[in-house]
């Protein structure tokens, strides 16, 4: 699902446009770093850059872009469920799988509660121990301690929303299918995946926990610019589907500043109150410099009323403090078109830059015109063919779901 790391990310380009309009911040090692001390130039160079991009996809060619339609392969996975034998506030042991699993089989992966003791509270789990069965958390989200009546599902993928493997994250470009599903070559299953209007499967959902080769998939909005997978039956075995999809760009955002406190497992800083509680959910905290710098980290959890970023702990060990001077990157960090698409995306942006801010004049809207788009023609002409086969439809088509309640249930 994700992008080749290679691609360019938007703070990168966020950080070419500040540097070429003069609005970049430096860190300690003199090396420019995107605007970290002035909210409003991080804003317009994070516009700039959406614009350079909607403008790269609206220059098209009149067949339109060939690298907009995709394969989607989604790895489907089963859930592991049980009843703890103790816990504590960063703990939770089930002495039934004890031996079962090897040491950090589940590190990594969230761990949802799902009846008594901390009913509907998840963790992020930072240590698993095969010999006791022993799982190790910062904190449960809503602070609750664990206990011997405390039921618990884990799944083994990080695109799993909520520890349920009926339920998939999808990129945040997902725009709507193209195509039927199917599974992965050399799966060996007998069902044949097909598309369904996702109200079916929640009433199977509510209905029953069977767990099976999943023959009925839907697609449906998630929060505000995501989409999600659901899949029925929960699956029981790891297994791969596939379908194409064309790409929906909306916008990218990234947010840095200059942290104000912080400890162990959070930062904070009062400037990003303005954005909803659980906002930074998922998104990855970078430290430029300062206190932790080159440190990163998965946020698990964001509190609007104090500004405070939660986290299981910086990849050193670090506790960030009034120096660490951080960027914070959504769980989607590249530009939609790909990595053979960076220099065209690249002068898309300067030459917006040169159109919105009169002190960058470096004939950057004549290289993109005479150059970089016309050496995007000649790359996307030779996608389609080799790299997507047979993009037709197929008799079900269905599109992004708007306007629909998210589903907040078991």
């Amino acid at each position: 699902m994700s992008e080749t790391t290679s691609s360019i990310t938007i703070a990168e380009l966020v950080r070419i446009v500040a540097e070429k309009a003069g609005f970049c911040d430096y860190d300690d090692e003199g090396r420019a770093i995107v605007p970290v001390n002035d909210a409003n130039d991080l804003q317009t160079c994070v516009e700039i850059v959406n614009r350079g991009i909607k403008m790269f996809i609206s220059d098209a060619p009149r067949t339109g872009w060939q690298w907009t339609k995709r394969i989607l392969s989604v790895n489907l996975v089963p859930s592991y469920t049980g009843t703890a034998s103790a816990g504590s506030a960063i703990s939770l042991t089930d002495d039934d799988i004890a031996g079962t699993y090897d040491d950090d089989y589940f590190n990594s992966y969230t761990i949802k509660i799902t009846a008594n003791t901390g009913k509907g509270e998840t963790a992020v789990i930072t240590d698993y121990d095969g010999t006791l069965g022993k799982f190790t958390f910062a904190a449960l989200s809503g602070g609750s301690t664990p206990d011997d009546t405390s039921e618990y599902r884990i799944c083994r993928s990080t695109e799993v929303i909520d520890a349920d493997s009926g339920r998939y994250l999808l990129n945040d470009y997902f725009g709507s299918v193209m195509g039927s599903p199917k599974y992965a070559r050399q799966t060996n299953k007998g069902a044949t995946p097909a598309w369904v209007n996702e109200a079916t499967i929640r009433g199977q959902r509510q209905n029953s926990m069977t767990s099976s080769t999943p023959y009925m998939l839907a697609i449906r909005s998630y929060g505000t610019r995501q989409t999600e997978l659901l899949v029925w039956p929960y699956p029981n075995a790891d297994i791969t589907v596939e379908f194409s999809y064309e790409i929906l760009f909306n916008k990218n955002e990234i947010e840095a500043g200059i942290a104000e406190s912080g400890s162990s497992t959070t930062l904070v800083h009062s400037r990003l109150s303005r954005y909803a509680d659980d906002y930074f959910n998922r998104w990855t905290l970078t430290v430029l410099s300062g206190t932790g710098v080159g440190e990163t980290a998965t946020i698990t959890d964001f509190d609007q009323g104090t500004g405070m970023l939660t986290f299981a702990a910086l990849s050193d060990g670090s506790t960030p403090d009034d120096t660490t001077v951080y960027l914070l990157e959504p769980v989607t960090k590249y530009h939609p078109a790909g990595v053979k698409f960076d220099e065209a995306i690249r002068y898309a942006c300067l030459a917006q830059a040169e159109q919105d801010v009169d002190d960058v004049n470096a004939g950057y809207v004549e290289y993109y015109n005479s150059k970089a788009l016309l050496q995007a023609y000649n790359l996307d002409s030779r996608l389609a063919a080799r790299k997507l086969g047979n993009m037709n439809c197929g008799p079900i088509i269905i599109g992004r779901i708007r306007n629909i309640v998210t589903y907040n249930g078991e």
